[in-house]
């Protein structure tokens, strides 16, 4: 027995020495299987970052240690991270190999093509996240394999094709977020499968047709984002039994019909978003039925009826926004709320007075009814609104005094009261507004004279008077206000006596008008002003004409009209003459007689003198150039350093007027943009440019578009750009011109704050929307006309000439009346250029050492070098012209043929001299209906055709082209059939007919 034993004890003392040397056999061996598949996915790369090929070494016997890589007790790679290390390149298919792995984040790097279908062979994964890429093609359908997923994420890339509907079909999936793709087609009907989904993301897609009523079998859904879409249709009544749904968010889409009138009575709604539809009918009446309603936004739409009383008893509503639909009747009673912040319902036909229970909430920030149709009295009760900044009912039918209560209102920032029958005079107590900034109460019956306690807002950026009753002389003290910027307006009362010389303290102001009164004097003051805008017309005013005024004799004539004893210099050193355009009198011109100096003696003289000149410009040119490279070495650290936040009109309200976001009072435009999109979460990116990312924020009652420039890559070449951005906005002023909000910079971003502008750019209308907007020839020839006009503004009306440099349709936005504001000025160049820069010198030249630009519409002559003329810019407007008229992209795919849109016009018109087989098919259609649109288009064309000449001295400039668009042809209708030949379609102007432009657009009358 003991024997046995002996032996048994022997042979597990073996067994114990044969596993522990197998052991370290296998610890000495070579790399195992998921280790390899590692290693194999990096040959896929493009870029690898250092703290990977520092760690993933193949010389390691697994992989467990890793960065980014967990495994299990058998060494089998169960979780791999590599978010956010800027890897460069392909997911190479070894990716599914890893049959152990459960989780898999690849975000935030530069991955690109296919996502591999392999990937449907780890079976166990339960996390995907591959969003913040570029991922293109289609989303494998293979992924019905992954029945273990809970969470997927293939946001922000550029996967299009529809939605699989093998997704569909993985019901455990509690998260899916697909937004801010390309993808295009419905919603699966299958989405119903997904009973354990909280979670559903599929907005800033190309998604069309209605939404799955089957989506009522996602009992646990809390979140539903679709929104900028192309979604239609009228809404499920299932929508409405979904009990957990907390957010609901539908904007930017097209849906239309009634909103399902039982919605908030089964669900505890927190945020509801359908702005921007078509929606009709009545507002749910218990859409605060369960009391937690915190955001309720309707905004622009087609609703009507009453507003449901159950809104002014939701106390746990912090935003209301109703603007711009068809609602009617009086406002409801507001219970006590405390949480009630904003307040807009402007651009609707309500009627009956401001409810003064309005007072009930307390931490209103801001008030916007404007247009509606209001009346009574401005209830002294919101004086108790002591957080109030905004207060906008301007447009109404509102009569009797300013409550002086509303001096209580000390964070007053915007008031505006405009358009209204208001009378009295001003209550001295406003002097209380010692903070704002936009005092509007103009076209009203105001009277008395104008305060002399204005003077004492200092922080006035726009005075808005014009319109009223007031008498007496324009206060000196008004020069006080020395950061008036946007607009000094006293026009239309009975002021008297002269300008006084105070006035020109006002060194920001950009706009003046005081006609329409009875003022005397001259206007020497103004010369000293900067402004762009400024109307002086109707009153006794005298004098001559100072010369820094004399450009708006030719913009803005009509500006000096009414002062018959006005006059103005006709001499011949000027060189112009304005007399024909303006009515305003020459002024008499006495020659300088030269006797007892010879003709030699002058010349010898002027001729030293440019000498002298020359050698002192080319001295201070050459210092300067020295200068700028110097600054350029720190120049990130000093700019960025000196800057907190912008100026601009939305930019000096944004502080007050988003206040409510914060407990902190002196929030900055950071930290309330971060609240504002949940610090910049994808779900709010509305677009990505060449410079930065572009996210919609909803600041209080208005939205905002938010470009973030990110400075990781070339810290000073894009905090150049955004200073440049910011630079020309905030010196510019154009109703053609995108302007600025504000802008912030922090130590690895910065953000500048712009309107939202709903209707996108022109490229978007042009084509990416789908179906395509119908898009008439009158809303084109204005878009062409309104381009024009911002480019005429900046190459001759800017006091300094402006070259955009990147005039395409992505930088075209369309405001809500199709108006078109030219924006992305951060490659612009602002300094004195000469109009026909070809023939500068290479120094000229090489100011500008990159081609800047975008492929297609970049003139000719900057394809290699920058040329800084001003005819570059022409040359692209001519290709966006073309654009216009073809609705085709710049870039021109036929069968196997790439074509550039400029050769593809200009060789079938020149081939064929049909401009029917050049025009997008809705215009030429419309050819046999009116001669006169016949005739406009064709001379849009030989526009555009000479726009985009090689040579730049054979282009026009900005001036004469809108001088082109005053002839008599573009005055017509399209239906003024009568005033132009019938024929005109067979005697269009042949191939090589050439256009010609007059300098003189009054006398310009031939067609």
């Amino acid at each position: 027995m003991a024997f046995v034993t002996m032996r048994m004890t022997s042979s597990v003392t073996l067994l114990f020495l044969i596993l522990c040397f197998s052991t370290s056999l296998y610890n000495a061996s070579a790399l195992v299987s998921d280790g390899v598949t590692l290693l194999s996915l990096l040959n896929h790369w493009t870029f690898v970052p250092l703290i990977i090929n520092s760690t993933w070494k193949d010389s390691d016997s697994v992989p467990c240690k890793w960065i980014g890589v967990q495994c299990n007790h058998a060494y089998d790679v169960i979780s791999l991270n590599l978010s956010d290390l800027g890897i460069q390149g392909q997911l190479g298919p070894e990716i599914g190999q890893l049959h152990r792995l459960q989780t898999l984040v690849l975000s935030n790097n530069g991955f690109l093509g296919e996502v591999p279908s392999e990937l449907s062979n780890c079976t166990l994964l339960q996390v995907l996240d591959l969003s913040n890429n570029s991922f293109s093609g289609l989303i494998p359908s293979s992924f019905k394999k992954l029945q273990s997923l809970r969470s997927m994420n293939l946001s922000s890339n550029l996967l299009g094709g529809a939605i699989p509907d093998s997704l569909f079909q993985i019901r455990q999936l509690e998260e899916m977020n697909l937004h801010n793709n390309h993808l295009s087609g419905p919603i699966p009907t299958s989405i119903g499968n997904l009973t354990e989904l909280l979670r559903l993301h599929l907005h800033g897609n190309r998604l069309s047709g209605t939404i799955p009523s089957s989506i009522g079998n996602c009992s646990k859904l809390e979140e539903l984002f679709l929104n900028e879409n192309r979604l239609s249709g009228e809404l499920s009544l299932e929508i409405a039994k979904l009990k957990n749904l907390k957010t609901m968010s539908l904007f930017d889409n097209q849906f239309s019909g009634v909103i399902p009138q039982d919605l908030g009575i089964n669900s505890s709604i927190v945020k509801l978003d359908f702005t921007n539809n078509k929606f009709t009918g009545n507002l749910p009446p218990s859409l605060c039925f369960q009391k937690k309603l915190q955001v309720l936004n309707m905004g622009s739409n087609r609703l009507q009826g009453n507003i449901p009383s159950d809104v002014g008893r939701c106390t746990s509503l912090s935003m209301l926004i109703l603007s711009e639909n068809n609602f009617t009747g009086s406002l409801p009673v507001f219970e006590s709320n405390m949480n009630l912040k904003y307040l807009h319902i402007s651009k609707n036909n309500i009627s009956g007075p401001i409810p003064p229970s309005l007072e009930n909430c307390t931490n209103l920030a801001a008030i916007n009814m404007s247009m509606n149709k209001l009346t009574g009295l401005i209830p002294f009760a919101l004086g108790k609104l002591v957080n109030l900044t905004i207060l906008d009912v301007s447009h109404n039918n509102l009569e009797g005094p300013l409550p002086p209560q509303l001096s209580n209102c000390t964070k007053m920032d915007h008031f505006d009261v405009g358009f209204n029958s208001l009378n009295g005079s001003f209550p001295s107590s406003l002097r209380n507004w010692t903070g704002i900034t936009t005092l509007i109460l103009r076209e009203n019956h105001f009277t008395g004279g104008i305060p002399s306690f204005f003077s004492e807002l200092s922080k006035l950026r726009e005075l808005q008077l014009g319109g009223n009753l007031i008498g007496g002389t324009i206060p000196p003290s008004l020069g006080k206000l020395q950061k008036l910027f946007y607009g000094l307006n006293l026009s239309s009362n009975g002021l008297t006596g002269v300008i006084p010389l105070e006035l020109g303290q006002l060194q920001e102001l950009q706009s003046l008008d005081i006609s329409l009164n009875n003022l005397t004097g001259n206007i020497d003051v103004l010369a000293q002003v900067p402004l762009i805008e400024i109307n002086i017309s109707y009153n006794f005013l005298y004098g001559l004409v100072p010369t820094s005024l004399c450009k708006f004799l030719d913009s803005s004539s009509s500006s000096f009209l009414g002062n018959p004893h006005l006059n103005v210099s006709c001499s011949p050193s000027s060189g112009l003459d304005w007399t024909n355009t303006c009515n305003l009198k020459p002024c008499p011109y006495q020659s300088t007689d030269h006797k007892g100096i010879s003709a030699l003696v002058i010349l010898v003289i002027e001729l030293g003198s440019s000498l002298f000149v020359s050698a002192i410009l080319v001295a201070l040119l050459l210092m300067y150039l020295r200068k700028k490279e110097m600054k350029n070495d720190v120049y990130g650290e000093k700019w960025g350093s000196a800057i907190e936040r912008g100026a601009g009109r939305i930019g000096f309200l944004y502080n007050e007027e988003m206040r409510f976001l914060t407990e902190n009072q002196s929030a900055s435009l950071h930290e309330i943009v971060m609240e504002a999109t949940d610090n910049l979460n994808d779900q709010y990116i509305i677009g990505r440019g060449a410079h930065g990312i572009v996210y919609r924020a909803q600041l209080g009652y208005t939205t905002f578009a938010v470009k973030k420039f990110a400075f990781e890559r070339n810290k000073r070449k894009y905090l150049h750009i955004m200073r440049k951005e910011i630079e020309v906005l905030g010196g510019i002023k154009h109703r053609n011109l995108v302007s600025f909000a504000g802008y912030w910079i922090g130590e690895n971003y910065g953000m500048v704050l712009y309107k939202y502008m709903k209707n996108g750019s022109l490229h978007d209308i042009l084509h990416e929307k789908y179906p395509p907007p119908p898009l008439s020839w009158s809303i084109r020839l204005n878009i062409a006309v309104g381009i024009a006009h911002g480019l005429k503004y900046l190459h001759h009306d800017h006091t300094t000439p402006i070259v955009h440099r990147d005039i395409k349709p992505q930088n075209i936005l369309l405001d809500d009346q199709m108006e078109p504001l030219i924006s992305d000025f951060g490659t612009s160049l602002y300094r004195n250029l000469a109009e026909h820069s070809y023939s500068q010198s290479h120094s000229w030249k090489k100011l500008s050492t990159y081609v800047v630009g975008t492929a297609g519409y970049i003139a000719p002559e900057n394809a290699y070098v920058i040329v800084q003329s001003r005819k570059s810019d022409v040359y692209s407007y001519g290709v966006v012209l073309l654009e216009l008229l073809t609705r085709k992209r710049v870039v021109i795919e036929e069968e196997r043929n790439v074509t550039g849109l400029v050769s593809w016009v200009s060789s079938i018109w020149l081939e064929t001299g049909k401009i029917e087989e050049i025009l997008d098919p809705d215009i030429a259609n419309a050819f046999p209906n009116s001669g006169v649109l016949a005739r406009q288009v064709t001379e849009v064309l030989l526009l555009a055709l000479r726009c985009t000449k090689r040579k730049p001295r054979e282009r026009p400039t900005m001036k004469d082209i809108t001088s082109f668009y005053q002839k008599n042809i573009f005055k017509l209708g399209c239906n003024d059939v009568d005033m132009v030949n019938e024929d005109v379609i067979d005697v269009a102007p042949q191939p090589y007919s050439v256009l010609t432009f007059s300098t003189n657009p009054v006398s310009d009358t031939q067609e």
